[in-house]
């Protein structure tokens, strides 16, 4: 769908503008339990659908929206749809949400229409016809309804395998192109069959691989139900560029249910001409990586086309999304990892304990460099006084001074004051390395606290972030107005 990467990005702007308050209805749709596991389901998908996980962001939503089922989701969820290339899962929704849009706000309702509008000129419709009554119509090996069929199906524009099946009759598929905008009839009339009819279960390793019975091509794996056949032997091909073609031979007896699984190998020889580089960038160090099912490494060369990624880490949740290498090109991945419950408070508790230590030892050196700091400030001003007393008094012994050195003049009390004021200017200057202490102390504290808080990891770096704060939090901002008439205060917000 050659949409889609103008959907991703449209749909990206628009989930970041998701942060509308509630009306008080909304908020009561749920327990406070609900409204926030609604919120960190919503805040993940958000995460998954930015690191290209469609399905799994689908999901989220879709679980969010259970809980607590606001327009807001619904409208993400009709989005995600688009995004994936499901236009008719996408009408749908943004149907059922046009119908009742309640609080969406004017710029979102005009994008749903848009959207909408998009993806409707992307479908197209199947009437299947039958001779059999109650017959299972399959579109992509999903049943769809039953004959005879009370409306055209809708599907996306393109070619699809329809089929159908019943018991006592043999299974009958084609693949048919269906075009924008018009209606395409199909007539599959059944052969009577003898017996009950078998099933068969798929099991391929990669995704992506393109399934014929027969020399005709029926499915490209993954299948989402066991295909329906007639009892007997069947020839199964299973081939994807890159990879080496498997043919098996099954035999199935009349209602048995088979399995087949089959892990193709990579063709190393196509690698050159059919290869593409896949390059992960895992959000937490020491996470295992596997493709495909097998365990690599975080960079590998692979046949182009989807491959499954799956990535582990003890404590963290595990991460699985389907990742389409491009033929000649690399492509780089980001992987943010969620946490468990029990990892996300250990890390809270952990981060924050450090981070209240920086703020602890920065303030108390902060307050030991200012304290010595003063007192030095203090003390040199003491000491200027000191400096000056005992100099007026040393004066005195001189020459013609009043204590006159080597004269009756020098008495027993002269000499005291002389010496009182050398050990007032002594103490002063003893006093003095209380100060550089001080300082050095909190130099040293301001230092350790600011280690503490430059290294330390963001208590709320696991958090759902305000673009996915939707869940019945109230934001209430006080507000302040002047006039030449007066004012007043009061508050301003919604839940």
């Amino acid at each position: 769908m050659g949409l889609g990467p103008k959907i991703r990005s449209s749909t990206v702007a628009l989930w970041l503008l998701v942060v509308a308050s509630f009306s008080p209805e909304s908020a009561a749709q749920g327990s406070e339990r609900d409204r926030n596991e609604a919120r960190e389901r919503f805040h993940r998908g958000l995460q998954l659908f930015n690191q290209g996980d469609d399905a799994g962001a689908l999901a989220e939503f879709e679980r969010a929206y259970e809980l607590v089922p606001l327009p807001l989701i619904q409208f993400n969820i009709g989005l995600v749809h688009a995004a994936m290339g499901r236009p008719v899962d996408a009408v749908e929704v943004l149907d059922r949400l046009l119908a009742a849009p309640a609080e969406l706000d004017a710029q979102k309702l005009a994008r749903a229409r848009t959207v909408r509008s998009e993806q409707l000129a992307m479908i197209g419709e199947l009437d299947v016809v039958s001779n059999v009554a109650g017959a299972n119509i399959e579109v992509n090996g999903v049943v769809r309804g039953r004959t005879p069929l009370q409306r055209p199906l809708r599907v996306a524009r393109g070619t699809h395998i329809v089929g159908a099946v019943a018991q006592g009759h043999l299974p009958l598929r084609k693949e048919v192109r269906v075009p924008s905008g018009g209606v395409t009839r199909v007539e599959l009339n059944l052969d009577p069959a003898d017996g009950r009819l078998a099933a068969l279960e798929l099991r391929v390793v990669p995704v992506g691989v393109e399934v014929r019975l027969e020399g005709r091509r029926l499915a490209t794996t993954p299948l989402p139900a066991p295909l329906s056949l007639p009892p007997g032997r069947h020839r199964v091909e299973l081939a994807r560029p890159g990879y080496r073609s498997e043919t098996r031979e099954v035999e199935l007896g009349p209602g048995a249910t088979g399995q087949l699984t089959v892990t193709l190998a990579v063709d190393s020889g196509a690698l050159a001409q059919q290869g593409g580089t896949l390059v992960l960038d895992v959000s937490e160090p020491n996470a295992s990586v596997w493709i495909d099912g097998s365990k690599a490494n975080l960079t590998a060369r692979l046949p182009h086309g989807p491959h499954e990624v799956r990535i582990e880490r003890a404590g963290f949740l595990p991460f699985t999304r389907e990742v389409s290498v491009p033929r000649g090109r690399s492509i780089a991945v980001r992987v943010e990892l969620e946490p468990t419950p029990a990892t996300r408070a250990a890390y809270v508790a952990r981060t924050t304990s450090q981070r209240t230590w920086g703020w602890v030892a920065t303030g108390a050196g902060t307050a030991f460099v200012l304290g010595g700091a003063g007192f030095l400030v203090y003390n040199a001003r003491a000491d200027a006084d000191a400096t000056d007393h005992y100099e007026s008094e040393a004066r005195k012994h001189e020459a013609g001074g009043a204590c006159e050195r080597g004269t009756d003049k020098q008495t027993p009390a002269c000499l005291e004051r002389l010496r009182l004021a050398l050990d007032d200017l002594d103490a002063v200057r003893a006093r003095e390395k209380f100060g550089w202490i001080g300082v050095g102390v909190g130099v040293a504290a301001v230092g350790a606290g600011a280690y503490l808080l430059l290294s330390g990891d963001d208590p709320n770096r696991y958090e759902p972030g305000p673009d996915s704060d939707v869940f019945g939090a109230s934001r209430l901002a006080p507000v302040l107005s002047l006039t030449a008439n007066g004012g007043f205060l009061g508050v301003r917000g919604g839940f």
